[in-house]
């Protein structure tokens, strides 16, 4: 009996589809249809889109899926070769089951099944048993940072994967914009401002892994000290596990800084966020692992032309490999604190980045996604992948309330930039 149509397609489906030399391979990044706002499918998003402006970038797709829609996404990653999955993404960690499904698909069908994974060691162990399958299954891991690879790569639950590992360029988030918008949070801001000698700012999600806390200890050092000093968080607090944002209020209170602090809540507008961030004299970053090459927080502060300090990393190779991170510390648009930095010696840092004012050295925001998107590509082994033509970027190429009842607006999911 001979085969009927349908059957023919299925197993043609269980192949790579045989290709001309030099003819484009799909490759799907797939993202959630909806859910809440997530820096990581921004990334995607803005990276498929650099990637499509690349030779051959017709190869390179973003593909939304929604519980209802996984018929139709099917058919879609039958028909690709290279099915990438980025991760955390915050709208899937409620439906575990669909990523997984379609993971299954993927593998079962021979496609080649690709993982950027954005962090590791810091997401709550419960998060990573999640993603064990996809690290087992992907023929590649992509990373945005060292010092995350460095951690991937010594845990021994993933010791099967090392190495799957590539390392890519991480970029900008968000371009600044051309025009500010005034709002009632932004004027909430400024009048907080007006009693301030010095702000220092912090963006993103308010979590413990970012040691916000860390800053109170800078603010009471300075106020003691006879400078007005205050800490503005413009992003707000993600729904975790460990009640952080109880805890991170009940410091406020404990230190007597409630009309120190001001956390916005997350922030929709891009015009409005950037009035908020410019509201800011320096950005102020103690993270324990010090700065990371993953860090959207950074880049988006450093945009803003404020001075942006940051603990220095624990791996000289953290910065080093990225040539447009290496550049804006040589510029001194980011400023690097020794690790091993006493409270005063941060506080000195912080008055005197703060006196120098804006640095105007705008972010080469094309530059920086043209370089990102070619490190990506050739992590994929695709035929495109070349970096050496990509211009180098660099700083200055040209391109919820104070916490008062009842200045805070509800901070949702967190700005989930991080």
């Amino acid at each position: 009996m001979t085969e009927g149509l349908p059957v023919r397609r299925f197993k043609r489906s269980l192949r790579f589809s045989g290709r001309r030399v030099g003819e484009a391979r799909r490759c799907l990044f797939l993202v959630p249809e909806i859910g809440l706002p997530c820096g990581v499918r921004d990334y995607t998003s803005k990276l498929v889109r650099s990637l499509r402006r690349r030779p051959l970038g017709e190869e390179y797709e973003e593909l939304p899926v929604a519980p209802f829609g996984i018929g139709s996404a099917a058919r879609r990653i039958l028909r690709a070769d290279t099915i990438v999955f980025s991760f955390p993404l915050l709208a899937w960690s409620r439906t575990v089951l669909l990523p997984v499904v379609l993971l299954v698909l993927g593998f079962a069908t021979r496609r080649r099944i690709v993982l950027l994974l954005h962090e590791w060691s810091d997401l709550h162990p419960l998060r990573r048993a999640t993603y064990l399958p996809f690290v087992a299954l992907c023929r590649t891991t992509i990373m945005l940072s060292p010092t995350v690879q460095a951690g991937f790569q010594s845990d021994p639950v993933a010791k099967c994967a090392r190495s799957k590992c590539r390392l890519a360029l991480h970029a900008p988030p968000v371009l600044r914009p051309a025009v500010r918008e005034r709002s009632r949070r932004v004027e909430q801001v400024r009048k907080f401002k007006s009693s301030c000698d010095v702000v220092i700012g912090y963006f993103g999600s308010i979590y413990r892994g970012k040691e916000p806390a860390a800053l109170f200890e800078v603010c009471r050092y300075l106020r003691r000290n006879q400078v007005r000093a205050s800490v503005l968080f413009v992003g707000g607090f993600t729904n975790s596990v460990d009640r952080y944002e109880s805890r991170f209020l009940q410091k406020v209170r404990a230190m007597d800084l409630e009309d120190a602090v001001f956390v916005t809540g997350y922030v929709e507008r891009i015009p409005e966020l950037f009035a908020l961030l410019e509201c800011a004299d320096v950005f102020l970053y103690l993270f324990p692992e010090g700065l990371t090459t993953r860090r959207s927080s950074v880049l988006t502060s450093v945009e803003t032309g404020r001075p942006v300090l940051v603990r220095a990393p624990a791996c000289a190779a953290e910065v080093a490999y990225h040539p447009g991170y290496s550049s804006l510390i040589r510029d001194g648009a980011v400023q690097l604190i020794p690790r091993e930095a006493a409270l005063p010696q941060i506080a000195d840092a912080v008055v005197a980045a703060a006196r120098r004012g804006p640095t105007a050295r705008p972010v080469d925001f094309e530059a920086w996604w043209e370089l990102a998107a070619g490190s990506v590509s050739a992590a994929l082994g695709s035929s495109a992948g070349s970096v050496s033509g990509a211009r180098q970027p660099n700083a200055s190429a040209k391109p919820q309330g104070a916490v008062r009842p009842g200045t805070s607006r509800p901070a949702r999911a967190g700005q989930e930039i991080d």
